[in-house]
């Protein structure tokens, strides 16, 4: 007998978890938060997890947490565990697998080889901390099995590496978590891969994300990262013989890359804070990369520095300006008053957006040094246009509408266009 339960996710721009059960085994996929950080405090006389438990950033799930010291929440502890249990990450945003650092140590976590090296590179710099769980990479395509449950990887495109979609096969049945997708990426085949993955292995059940359907109105961004590409080269040209400062995620490693390849055929060196070029270095070892060193914040700079590694001095880049990019983060906003670039380009880094407290600090800050704001992102996530053009060429027994505000809309729409649509509810488990 198979049954599947959705933890969180329903309703939601991320915390997506769902588990697969047979008698014996259990499977979870995606372990994130929803509206919670890295940067969360614990209620007086709490830890900081049966906090998160509380304030509902993660779903009070039996059988997963070391439990002992509770104050307030009463939930069954790991001894309560199936015979075989693990957790598989899609990819390794916040949302996505944010949980993990509150799992216990006799915990199996899997993800993609690509999401492991990224996770212990931010590990390493101090972006994530090292969750007690023991981490395991898989290849894509190769299967693991969890007792009697069999679980794939199969690769997407996000915008961050590593990003799968998960196959789960019982005994008598199969399901499919899509991950987060988008084919204006750099990858649209391996999106049309994964569909045609879905369709080979004929689930019961695909649970597809569909971020864009919560909102009336889809954000003003750049449609792709080929047209983001084409905006830099035009803004290197504008700005020939001036400074250009770049805001990007640190866990997008690809459209760095991209950036870095762009400034260099301009004849500019892509100029890194230590922390990013670490982390970056993880998957383009070869590459010289250029690093800024703030004597205030990088006194351990010697664990990130490599033989492909030459440090600036600020002096050099205020003298040559033409000939260097420089990538800022916001803890790092304040060289920006020496540096005094050009223009700033807003490419997904933090703080995200306005809802962040952040946000409208580093607005204030570029208007009183008077460096123009750019707005230079690309979304992760599927279009409405394209979701629909996705899912359409799904072939399931049943859709599942999740990672979205509005799954209800978003499933009517799937309805009309001829799609089986279920919406699950919580804390009920459906029998497959």
């Amino acid at each position: 007998m198979t049954n599947f339960q959705v933890w969180s996710g329903l309703e939601t721009i991320g915390g997506n978890i769902v588990e697969i059960t047979t008698e014996t085994a259990r499977v979870l996929c995606d372990f994130g938060l929803t509206g919670g950080s890295n940067k969360d405090v614990p209620q007086a006389n709490l830890s900081l997890l049966e906090t998160t438990l509380l304030e509902g950033k993660l779903p009070q799930i039996p059988g997963v947490f070391d439990t002992e010291g509770f104050q307030t929440v009463t939930l069954d502890g790991i001894e309560g565990k199936y015979p075989h249990q693990a957790i598989f990450i899609s990819h390794l945003h916040i949302d996505h697998m944010g949980g993990l650092k509150f799992l216990p140590a006799n915990t199996d976590v899997y993800m993609t080889n690509d999401s492991l090296r990224l996770y212990q590179a931010l590990i390493q710099v101090g972006d994530e901390v090292a969750p007690q769980a023991k981490l395991i990479g898989l290849d894509y395509g190769q299967t693991v099995a969890i007792g009697d449950i069999k679980v794939t990887m199969q690769a997407s495109d996000h915008d961050i590496v590593g990003i799968a979609g998960i196959f789960i096969e019982t005994p008598d049945a199969k399901f499919v978590h899509s991950g987060d997708f988008r084919i204006t990426g750099y990858h649209e085949d391996q999106v049309q891969n994964l569909i045609n993955a879905i369709n080979a292995f004929a689930p019961n059940y695909v649970f597809i994300e569909g971020t864009a359907f919560s909102f009336d109105v889809e954000e003003d961004r750049i449609n792709s990262e080929a047209d983001l590409l084409d905006i830099f080269e035009k803004c290197l040209h504008e700005y020939a013989d001036e400074l250009i400062a770049v805001n990007p995620y640190l866990r997008n490693i690809e459209r760095m890359h991209h950036l870095v390849q762009v400034a260099e055929a301009a004849g500019r060196h892509f100029v890194f804070e230590p922390a990013y070029a670490h982390v970056y270095g993880q998957f383009y070892k070869n590459e010289k990369l250029y690093i800024l060193v703030d004597q205030n914040k990088d006194e351990d700079l010697e664990q990130y520095c490599t033989d492909t590694m030459q440090t600036l001095a600020i002096s050099e880049i205020i003298e040559n300006p033409e000939n260097y990019i420089i990538q800022n983060s916001f803890d790092y906003l304040e060289q920006l008053r020496t540096l005094k670039p050009a223009v700033y380009l807003h490419s997904n880094g933090e703080p995200i957006g306005a809802y962040m407290p952040t946000y409208a600090t580093l607005i204030a800050f570029l208007e009183e040094l008077d460096i123009p704001y750019i707005p230079f992102g690309v979304s992760g996530h599927a279009s409405k246009d394209d979701l629909l053009r996705v899912a359409v060429q799904i072939k399931s027994d049943k859709i599942v509408p999740w990672h979205t505000f509005h799954p209800d809309n978003y499933g009517k729409i799937l309805t009309n266009l001829g799609l089986k649509v279920f919406h699950p509810e919580y804390g009920k488990s459906y029998k497959v």
